[in-house]
């Protein structure tokens, strides 16, 4: 039985020394890729946030006006780099965001943990391997601080 208060990163790392001490060892990386799948997403909206990304958009839904969050190609798109929206993000880090999360054709480990479509073998080290690799590219960034400064000849506040 696994702890439930157990964090997917402890899960992984005692899944990785159980199966270095006996070769023999059935490693069970399910929890710690369910765990990192989550957490990355969050992170990665959570970037959006500190970005000033907006991570909903409007739709209209039979004639009313509704928000829903930003499925996880829209996040990602709104990540792109151009001078119409400077987001600073790199190219590189976005398509390989993409691929391991969100790419039909490859792993788009986010909809299949999340809908419940892998098998108990397709969980493999490998999924929170590149997990691990999401979270540390993400953590390589940083943010400028806004400080807003009041302008009393015009009374507009400036960024």
């Amino acid at each position: 039985a696994i702890p439930s208060r157990r964090f997917g990163i402890e899960l992984f790392f005692d899944e990785l020394e159980k199966w270095k001490a006996d070769k023999t060892y059935q490693t069970n990386f399910i929890c710690s890729t369910d765990s990192f799948v989550t957490k990355t997403e969050y992170i990665l909206r959570y970037f959006c946030k500190l970005a000033d990304i907006p991570t909903f958009i409007d739709k209209s839904k039979n004639g009313h006006g509704v928000k829903n969050e930003k499925n996880i190609y829209e996040l990602l798109r709104s990540l792109e780099n151009s001078t119409e929206n400077p987001t600073g993000f790199l190219e590189d880090h976005r398509k390989f965001i993409e691929y391991i999360l969100a790419s039909k054709m490859v792993n788009n480990l986010r909809h299949r943990v999340s809908h419940g479509l892998m098998d108990a073998q397709e969980y493999t080290v490998t999924n929170p391997i590149l997990l691990l690799n999401i979270i540390l590219i993400l953590s390589t960034y940083t943010f400028k601080a806004f400080t807003y400064e009041s302008n009393p000849t015009t009374n507009k506040s400036t960024k």
